[in-house]
This record gives C-alpha cells, structure tokens and sequence, in this order.
C-alpha cells in the first residue's frame, strides 16, 4: 500500500536529513549522497499518493522534498516541489495555497529557462483564477501560455477548462476541439468535450415549455 510505505520512508528520510542538518561539513559530505539517492523513490511515491488520492501523504512527501531540494541547492527538485505542493493544495480546496506554489515554481522555471514547465505553470494558475470565477486574471496567465506555446494541446485544454469553469460551455468545446485538432488522442480533450456537450444538452432540454 502506497500510503503505508510512505509513512515509512517518509519517517526514515526525514531522519536522516536531520541527522544531516546538524552534522559538521566532512560527516555532511557522507550523508548528501545516500539523501540524493532516494530522492527518484520520494517522488515516485509522493505522485502515487497524490494520483491514489492520498493527499495527506503527497503533502508530507512533496513537503520533504521542499526541504531536500532547498538543503542540497537543486533548483530544479524545489521547482518540481512547489508545482506539486500546488497540485494537491488546490485538489485539497485550497486556492490560496495552491497560487503561492505554483508562483514560485513559475519564478523557479524561469531562472532556468524551462520554457515548457513555464507553459504549465501559466496554465495552471489561469485554471485556479479560473475557478475563483476571476475572469481577468485567468485569461492573462493563460494568453502567456498560448504565446509561449501555441501549438501545445495541454494549453488548448486548459483554456476550455477556464471557460467551463466560468460557466461558458460552448467557448469552452471550441478550445477542446482545438486541443483535440492538435492531438487527436489527448483523452483529458476528449472526456471535456463530452462533459460540456452533456451539459449543454442537458440545459437545453430541461427549459419548462
């Protein structure tokens, strides 16, 4: 169980990192590489946890690996961290805290240039704004992204879920479609074109005569 093992390792990583926290400059040096080495297992079992819907768990782990990233100066691991932590803050409802994460990782991509991660990161707090019914906000994060990558489906998509979420439906199957035209088996795409459909039918036909 994913939830159970990372309990364990979490337990067993964070003493070890404290152990490295307090220990002098010649012990440091020992303990940085067994720390890097599990580093790859952290993450994997933090995106199960937040893919099974243990968000608890995710949230314990993305938070370690804050705190590994920032130790150990890897800047991308922090990046990879804060759009995480912004993940399961916004599946857990809080908008606040999901804006402050994926903030700073939008900052963090662009001190590396990452231009892709950027397009995400403008995306996702377009879909945030979006759901906080802030319209303005919303479309200028996610125009950013369309500028940056105008031909990636995922920014298409994001673009209709802001629509969907500001309760405009049929803008919002249009820039499904143009997801889809882009990648014709971006699934996500498709399941939201049917959602929006559905619903528009659904409106539709629910009018009393």
């Amino acid at each position: 169980m994913s939830a159970e093992e990372s309990v364990e390792l979490n337990a067993r990583v964070r003493a070890l990192f404290e152990q490295y926290q307090k220990a002098g400059r010649s012990e440091r040096s020992q303990l940085e590489k067994p720390l890097r080495s599990i580093i790859p297992k952290l993450v994997r079992l933090a995106s199960v946890c937040y893919k099974e819907d243990h968000l608890d768990n995710a949230l314990s782990l993305y938070t370690l690996l804050l705190e590994l990233g920032q130790a150990l100066g890897e800047k991308r691991l922090v990046a990879l961290a804060h759009n995480s932590l912004g993940s399961v803050y916004w599946a857990l409802g809080k908008s606040d805290e999901a804006l402050e994460h994926y903030q700073k990782a939008l900052k963090l991509y662009k001190s590396v240039e990452d231009v892709p991660s950027q397009c995400l990161m403008l995306s996702r707090i377009g879909q945030v704004f979006g759901s906080l019914q802030k319209e303005k906000e919303a479309m200028e994060f996610i125009e950013k992204a369309l500028t940056l990558a105008p031909k990636d489906p995922r920014i298409w998509e994001a673009k209709g879920r802001i629509l969907e979420a500001l309760g405009r439906h049929e803008e919002a199957a249009g820039f499904y479609r143009d997801a889809l035209l882009l990648d014709p088996d971006f699934e996500e795409a498709q399941q939201a074109l049917k959602r929006v459909e559905s619903t528009s039918k659904t409106s539709f036909t629910s009018v009393p005569d």
